[in-house]
């Protein structure tokens, strides 16, 4: 039963990547992409569903981008690091002279705004040392700002294809 479905999902991929390349053929983007989104989704059948590495990454990708034709979704999951990476920057220690207390809370907002836009060179002229911050705020900040970069490039994505720019 397993076998017959993941053999009809992946004859389902074979028809969508043909109907993707004719709607690219006919300049039809909003079709391709689509065509594109069931593609992925028989796709992640073929794979396993869930539990599988590939068929988990293809789900992530459709939950949090809606493969690649949301902006809001990444930009709200965004929104939530820097939140959570602006919690745990509060219960962080910063320690100067030898006295630890915690980060103010305007500081580790800013810490976790500038950490999420860490390709950016705005943390350089904003703080001046980073070295009163424990290793737990460095590795708050240094996770904020991979996952901020993975969110701003499907974001990026969405953008792309709203736009219709190859």
């Amino acid at each position: 039963m397993v076998e017959q479905m993941r053999e009809a999902a992946q004859n389902h991929v074979y028809n969508y990547q043909r109907l993707k390349q004719i709607m690219e053929g006919l300049k039809k983007h909003e079709d391709e992409l689509d065509f594109f989104a069931m593609e992925m989704r028989a796709q992640q059948v073929v794979d396993g569903g869930w539990r599988s590495a590939r068929g988990f990454l293809n789900g992530l990708y459709g939950l949090t981008s809606d493969y690649g034709r949301s902006i809001i979704r990444p930009m709200t999951v965004v929104g939530f690091i820097i939140f959570a990476c602006f919690v745990a920057l509060v219960a962080c220690d910063e320690c100067v002279g030898g006295a630890c207390h915690s980060i103010p809370r305007g500081e580790a907002f800013s810490l976790s705004v500038t950490s999420a836009l860490g390709f950016l060179p705005l943390k350089k002229e904003m703080f001046a040392s980073l070295d009163k911050f424990s290793t737990a705020a460095h590795f708050f900040m240094a996770t904020n700002t991979i996952l901020s970069f993975v969110f701003l490039f499907l974001a990026g994505l969405g953008l792309r294809n709203r736009f219709r720019m190859k």
